[in-house]
């Protein structure tokens, strides 16, 4: 079992700077996962139980807790320049433990949080570009 840790931000903020730099906006996001990350790492115990109960009654059951992953959710993919997008690509690479998604995002129904992603359906990586984020 893992979790989805979502930061929300409001649609209109800019992800990028016009020097192709995370914005204010976004830097505070990508810290606000960062503290969530660390919070975790430093109360594992507590944090494993505490999520296990959410599932399981009394929290006693062996359901392992699996890495966690987090989402970043801000801005419209409307707003982002070719630049932006790219950009956005490589920080969301897989080796990266945080995604940056889009409003539009939760708008495609093929790509709602828990769904089934592109890839099981066969789109191939350059999905992710232009219709996902």
């Amino acid at each position: 079992m893992s979790w989805t840790f979502v930061e929300i931000e409001i649609p209109a903020i800019t992800l990028f700077n016009k020097r192709g730099d995370p914005s204010s906006e976004l830097t505070h996001a990508l810290r606000q996962v960062t503290d969530w990350r660390s919070w975790l790492r430093d109360n594992k115990h507590y944090a494993d139980r505490r999520l296990r109960q959410q599932v399981c009654e009394g929290g006693d059951d062996e359901t392992h807790i699996l890495p966690h992953r987090f989402v970043v959710l801000a801005g419209r993919r409307s707003e982002l320049t070719k630049e932006a997008q790219r950009r956005r690509a490589e920080m969301c690479s897989p080796a990266e433990a945080t995604q940056i998604w889009s409003y539009d995002r939760l708008l495609n129904p093929i790509n709602t949080i828990g769904g089934i992603g592109p890839a099981e359906l066969g789109y191939g990586p350059d999905f992710y570009l232009d219709q996902n984020s």
